[in-house]
């Protein structure tokens, strides 16, 4: 009797162990399920996200596009400028003088290699009204135009040219032109214009080149009287009168690009 109690209570023990095995195999095989569940809703998120990436892809690009077609379009703004000078810088019309200077600039590449071409618009004559500064340079070549409209039309007041890095020309926002030359003997000259176009001088300064000064130049005189020089006693005094006459230079707008695409 003992002897089948035994037995039974070890095949109770058997029949124990083999369950609990098998739930633990059971536990084991839903992992995997729970695992890929999981990788299912990572992929779904990941495919959520690259939807979302695409489609502001997309838009990035058609906005790329856009830009792309403002870069290649050859129109450029000009503001409120006269029509006339507007005509002018896209070389719609000329004018009577020895060269349009946009065409200069194509044809003389080889004086004008790596050259700019700029604008600004002041008035040089004081009638209240802006004059056309361009203003074609190069590494030592410059070929500077002043224009203005009179009786609407457009007119050259002067023309400056140089292909020295020994002379240059300049336009000041006060509206003073200014030319400056160290051939032999050296000179700063600076002037405005009259209605009709002349050139009123302002002041003056000048050294021969045979003169033993030591000082940058030598005297200076206004209203462009040299009959009314006036010794300099230092390049001090000479910085100081030519800021009381000479403004700030003026900025160019830079329409390089725009001219070479004409």
């Amino acid at each position: 009797m003992k002897k089948k109690v035994i037995i039974l209570l070890m095949a109770a023990m058997m029949l124990s162990l083999v369950a609990c095995d098998q739930d633990t195999k059971s536990e084991s095989a839903g992992e995997p399920e729970v695992e890929s569940s999981s990788l299912n809703n990572e992929l779904v998120q990941e495919q959520q996200t690259s939807g979302t990436n695409q489609e502001n892809d997309s838009e990035i690009t058609v906005d790329t596009e856009e830009i792309e077609d403002v870069v290649e379009d050859d129109s450029y703004d000009f503001g409120d400028m006269d029509p006339l000078y507007v005509s002018y810088l896209k070389n719609e019309i000329s004018v009577e003088n020895p060269y349009d200077i946009l065409t200069y600039k194509e044809d003389y590449t080889s004086e004008f290699q790596d050259a700019t071409i700029g604008y600004a618009l002041v008035d040089v004559n004081g009638d209240g009204e802006n004059e056309l500064v361009v203003n074609l340079s190069g590494d030592v070549d410059q070929l500077l135009e002043i224009l203005t409209i009179s009786d609407d039309k457009l007119t050259v007041v002067d023309i400056f040219e140089s292909h020295s890095m020994r002379m240059g020309a300049s336009v000041y926002t006060n509206g003073v032109v200014g030319e400056d030359s160290t051939y032999d003997d050296m000179m700063d000259f600076y002037f405005s214009y009259d209605l009709s176009g002349q050139r009123k001088g302002i002041i003056t300064f000048y050294k021969a080149a045979d003169s033993e000064s030591q000082l940058l130049y030598e005297y200076y005189y206004l209203d462009g009287n040299s009959d009314s020089k006036v010794m300099l006693s230092s390049d001090d005094e000479y910085q100081e009168l030519r800021a009381k006459y000479v403004g700030q230079p003026v900025e160019y707008i830079d329409i390089t690009d725009f001219v070479e695409s004409l």
